[in-house]
């Protein structure tokens, strides 16, 4: 929506920091609970949070910055226990109580 907008920078805080970021670069987790109900209601989003996330980062673009993905990693941590990553070479590993959910080629 801020791309259609035509909004080209963000400022939020996160962990008590302010970011600047590129909504170019930004990755949409949309994970508010009314968000995620009004998901799993209208558009059938799984109602199973691993799932969930599968889904979103099934959506992500192929090549994410690295620091953009640390904000997804961090905001998915404060909601589900258990969620980690690897990084191999260029492409970082999701897991979700020790489930793959996603790859996704960092830069």
């Amino acid at each position: 929506m801020m791309k259609d907008l035509g909004i080209h920078k963000v400022y939020y805080s996160i962990d008590n920091m302010m970011v600047c970021e590129k909504v170019a670069d930004m990755i949409s987790i949309n994970s508010s609970n009314m968000s995620r109900r009004v998901d799993i209601t209208h558009n059938g989003a799984p109602t199973d949070m691993v799932e969930y996330y599968r889904k979103i980062i099934s959506k992500m673009p192929h090549r994410t910055k690295r620091r953009n993905i640390d904000f997804f990693i961090r905001g998915v941590r404060n909601e589900i226990k258990g969620c980690n990553y690897n990084i191999n070479g260029n492409k970082l590993i999701i897991n979700i109580q020790e489930q793959i959910i996603g790859e996704i080629l960092i830069y």
